[in-house]
């Protein structure tokens, strides 16, 4: 699941389906057409995405209302929403970006491991691609997508997972020492172990 800054969760299980929690915990059903269903992302502006799972999973979107979108083509999934309604996951293999106006849009496509896990207010991207190994990324407005490189340790194995208003981005990159946080920046990937006083 997601949370905003009010402090409202999204989630679900087969019991109930997709929801949304809200201090002091209360919960909020959010309507599908039928089945097993979850949200998982939230944007400040009441925003969900998600799935629901008919055997293969079809994306979901709810607007800020809590009414849902149709089913998206499967296999699809949704990870997260912005505030203006934008969400991206992945069909198939494939990475998308969708919204209820611009329908759905092809993000930049070579490898066959992709995912796209979070969009921020302006639309930019985040995520991973890769054969073997994965490689962080961004995807910019055009859909065109860009490595945020690796740290020099030799090792090719990275995930973006999240994006801030300032283009910052946090993920996971993996080295033969381990799996470490990183932060990117301005052009430049920071391992965060790097950053933590001795002991």
């Amino acid at each position: 699941g997601d949370i905003i800054e009010s402090g409202v969760l999204t989630g679900g299980n087969a019991t109930i389906g997709a929801g949304l929690w809200s201090l002091p915990w209360s919960f909020i059903d959010l309507p599908a057409p039928s089945g097993d269903t979850r949200a998982i992302g939230i944007s400040s502006s009441g925003h969900a995405a998600g799935y629901l799972n008919l055997n293969n999973d079809h994306g979901l979107f709810w607007n800020e209302r809590n009414q849902v979108s149709g089913p998206l083509p499967i296999p699809s999934t949704l990870y997260d929403v912005n505030t203006s309604g934008e969400a991206v996951g992945k069909d198939g293999i494939e990475p998308k970006r969708w919204s209820q106006r611009l329908g759905v849009q092809d993000l930049a496509y070579n490898a066959l491991v992709n995912d796209a896990f979070e969009i921020d207010s302006r639309g930019f991207v985040v995520g991973a691609e890769g054969n073997l190994g994965t490689d962080a990324n961004l995807s910019d407005l055009t859909g065109a997508r860009s490595s945020l490189g690796t740290l020099n340790n030799g090792s090719h194995f990275s995930a973006a997972r999240a994006i801030n208003h300032r283009r910052q981005v946090v993920g996971n990159h993996s080295s033969g020492a381990g799996v470490v946080a990183f932060l990117w920046e301005q052009d430049t990937m920071i391992d965060l172990n790097l950053l933590m006083p001795p002991g």
